[in-house]
């Protein structure tokens, strides 16, 4: 009965962070712990990485979600940050300064349920005002066979917000080495920003897409929890600014800028591609759209008569050396 009511607080979704501390050295002892190797298999990650656009959504409320994400290679960085983080992010060992205070290395809760010999950790976590990135490690048995395209059918992460939000989130498989699978999960909040507190992640049934359909090669469900303190320091801007968008009238009401990302809500006409450009103090002009972005997610909501689009920039920024978001019209920085 004593290893019961361990299991029980970890189902319950109102026991608090506090309770659970104390029983996470306990649960590791129960379920061990896989080593992870950063370096193996890193060379060949560079060449079996499939350079191609993915799209993902989901509709928690009546809105309408579609992201895109594109991985490019890039330097492995250092400063703390994982190098295939650093991958994902597009950062150099130069930006990998500027997301630190944002980097964590959280102790992941993987709760009991269909876990059918999985085992997944959350190596390494980089979140900002608008989207949380966690670098995981699965464990899969060694009876299934994995093919080489493999994805998850669905994969969340859900952060706390300020609000009830809508969703752009997926998942990114970057290795696969015998029965082990590293990738990246992301989210990003549409309407609501992202603040400190409890994280929780979903993954649902591994396979491939063939002819529109998911092929399942391991079914099951597979849900952890973290709590997520460090956050990149992000500006946020209201300038409630009248500008003109191609013909279109629109109006700027808000402005979230950090080192990784860029949010933009508008009013007064519907947007699902909204140029948007960047100026530095130096004269460099970096346009950010559907096509620039190294991620992209629109949200629309119609009855607010309002769209907030999300770019991940291609890599990190120091956003002190921006004047200016230019959105039809120049909006500068304090």
């Amino acid at each position: 009965m004593k290893r019961v009511d361990p299991w029980n607080k970890l189902d319950d979704p109102n026991t608090s962070w506090e309770e659970l501390v104390p029983l996470l050295d306990e649960l590791d002892e129960m379920e061990g712990a896989v080593p992870f190797d950063t370096q193996a298999g890193w060379d060949d990650l560079m060449t079996r990485i499939p350079k191609k656009r993915r799209f993902f959504g989901k509709l928690p409320l009546a809105a309408a979600i579609a992201l895109v994400c594109l991985v490019t290679t890039v330097t492995a960085g250092s400063f703390g940050l994982h190098e295939k983080l650093a991958y994902f992010l597009g950062a150099g060992e130069e930006q990998t300064a500027l997301l630190t205070q944002g980097i964590s290395q959280p102790k992941a809760v993987m709760l009991p349920g269909a876990m059918d010999g999985v085992k997944i950790e959350i190596i390494q976590v980089v979140a900002d005002h608008a989207g949380i990135y966690a670098l995981y490690e699965a464990t899969i048995p060694k009876r299934v066979d994995l093919p080489e395209e493999l994805t998850w059918e669905e994969c969340f992460l859900r952060p706390s917000t300020q609000g009830n939000t809508g969703w752009g989130f997926g998942s990114d498989i970057l290795e696969i080495e015998g029965n082990r699978i590293t990738g990246v999960a992301y989210s990003h909040a549409l309407d609501a920003p992202i603040v400190p507190g409890k994280v929780t992640a979903d993954f649902e049934n591994l396979g491939y897409w063939e002819d529109n359909a998911f092929v399942t090669v391991l079914e099951g469900e597979w849900h952890l929890f973290w709590n997520q303190t460090e956050m990149v320091e992000s500006t946020v801007l209201t300038p409630d600014q009248e500008v003109l968008v191609g013909d279109k009238k629109t109006t700027v009401t808000y402005i979230g800028l950090s080192p990784i990302s860029v949010t933009v809500e508008i009013t007064g006409t519907e947007m699902k591609d909204l140029p948007v450009s960047l100026t530095f103090w130096d004269g460099t002009i970096l346009p950010l759209s559907m096509r620039d972005a190294h991620c992209y997610s629109w949200h629309t909501d119609y009855l607010a008569d309002m769209s907030r689009l999300f770019y991940l920039l291609p890599e990190p920024i120091d956003v002190t050396a921006v004047t200016s978001v230019v959105v039809g019209s120049p909006i500068p920085l304090p």
